[in-house]
């Protein structure tokens, strides 16, 4: 499966691998799913969410691991270096596409090693503006500063777009994760910030920020009445974010088969279902192949917005 930008969050299951034979029926043990943010996120929720149903599909225990660091690299180094026997799987998300453009060096091959969600234009309720181009207006009068999650993270590079394409000129302030940006919006502390529908809708139907568009071509059904910026405007703006499934290069092709049957199985239970729907969240089926392709493209994409923006590597 692969994700694609949609009215909701995308779930994208993509499971690579090289020709190889399996020595032992598979799986005969537990299996690792590596998570590169903290507890209580989006990559987080996805994973433990699916690591239920397909546990429960494939009769063994997937036991959640997360490792933090560097917007997902940390976790990405370890499964590149993981034995290829299968029990070792990644979730990915879209920062897998942008770090290639925020590290000047990473300890392993995105597109070889490893082979979408709207997100939501938020502001503080005591803001006057009421659209799209009432914020604009706003900040081409003044500095107003945008938050994010942290450096390289697709609620930066989104806001970049934005700059890119509407001629804003809006500063940057990274944080360390997306609640602490959210806290700071709240507080009234930066302008503007492009999270994820889920991580932020809460606080929009409390009445804690207010939405003013979302960034996928389709509007979001979780969020009625809340147009897109291609709407607003601004024909062919997206950003989204997706989640996926990688294993290391080499993993025996009847294991990989395995996982993605699973994988998609598990997406298809009510129950997850439910959750899914609940948090704006949309699985899309495709082929490897065709999410290998999708993180090639957004490589590309990525990477010329950070080169136009001028955003400063590490």
């Amino acid at each position: 499966m692969t994700a694609v930008p949609s009215k909701t969050l995308a779930v994208a299951v993509m499971l690579v691998a090289a020709s190889a034979s399996a020595a032992q029926p598979y799986p005969s043990k537990p299996i690792r799913m590596v998570v590169g943010y903290e507890p209580g996120g989006g990559a987080d929720n996805i994973a433990r969410l699916l690591a239920g149903a397909a546990s429960e599909i494939l009769g063994q225990q997937i036991v959640v691991d997360n490792r933090s660091g560097a917007n997902g690299v940390v976790a990405a180094e370890l499964v590149s270096r993981a034995p290829k026997d299968g029990y070792t799987i990644h979730v990915v998300t879209s920062s897998h596409v942008t770090n290639p453009s925020v590290h000047r060096k990473l300890p392993y091959d995105t597109a070889r090693d490893f082979a979408a969600a709207p997100l939501v234009m938020v502001v503080h309720p005591a803001m006057k503006a009421g659209s799209v181009a009432d914020f604009i207006t706003a900040a081409k009068a003044g500095d107003l500063h945008y938050a994010s999650a942290g450096l390289g993270n697709m609620t930066q590079v989104a806001a970049e777009l934005f700059n890119l394409t509407t001629g804003t000129r809006m500063i940057h302030v990274p944080f360390k994760g997306s609640g602490p940006a959210i806290i700071d919006l709240i507080a009234g502390r930066v302008a503007v910030y492009f999270p994820p529908v889920p991580s932020a809708i809460a606080q929009i139907q409390a009445g804690r920020l207010k939405a003013l568009a979302v960034t996928s071509l389709r509007p979001a059904s979780n969020l009625p009445g809340v147009p897109t910026v291609h709407e607003s405007g601004f024909p062919g703006f997206e950003a989204g974010s997706w989640y996926g499934l990688v294993v290391p290069p080499g993993t025996a092709t009847q294991i990989v088969q395995r996982l993605l049957v699973a994988s998609r199985d598990a997406l298809q239970t009510s129950r997850v279902q439910e959750r899914m729907k609940m948090q704006g969240l949309e699985a899309v089926g495709s082929t490897p192949a065709q999410f290998d392709a999708k993180i090639r493209r957004d490589i590309e994409k990525w990477r010329k917005v950070f080169r136009e923006a001028k955003i400063v590597m590490q």
